[in-house]
């Protein structure tokens, strides 16, 4: 945990953007960051915020969090994505099938891509 989010590890957190920022899709991994268990969008200015909550507002309040700063440190707290395969290996070079193996692969049947 960051020393920012250790700092709200005791209480509710409020972030707020404008609406389509993305407050609600990064909803879940914003919580997990700050140690939350509970969302609550569209929370109002002034309301409680219960320490294990995260509130979502598009209304700018003292000691919120902007969207962006959010999404940034719950990103770089997050592990790195696994690469994976979309198309399948060639069975002679095992790159996957696409433009750049028609290029590479001296093997490469040119009109259907697959290794000849």
């Amino acid at each position: 945990m960051s020393q920012l989010s250790s700092a709200v590890a005791h209480k509710g957190i409020v972030v707020y953007g404008p609406p389509g920022s993305g407050k609600t899709v990064h909803a879940t991994a914003i919580a997990k960051f700050y140690g939350k268990s509970r969302v609550v969008d569209d929370w109002v200015p002034g309301g409680p915020v219960p320490r294990d909550t995260l509130a979502l507002t598009d209304q700018p309040y003292d000691g919120a969090i902007h969207i962006t700063e959010a999404i940034a440190a719950a990103a770089m707290s997050a592990p790195a994505p696994s690469i994976t395969r979309s198309a399948p290996a060639c069975a002679c070079c095992r790159m996957p099938m696409g433009e750049a193996h028609l290029e590479y692969c001296a093997f490469a049947d040119f009109t259907t891509g697959a290794a000849a």
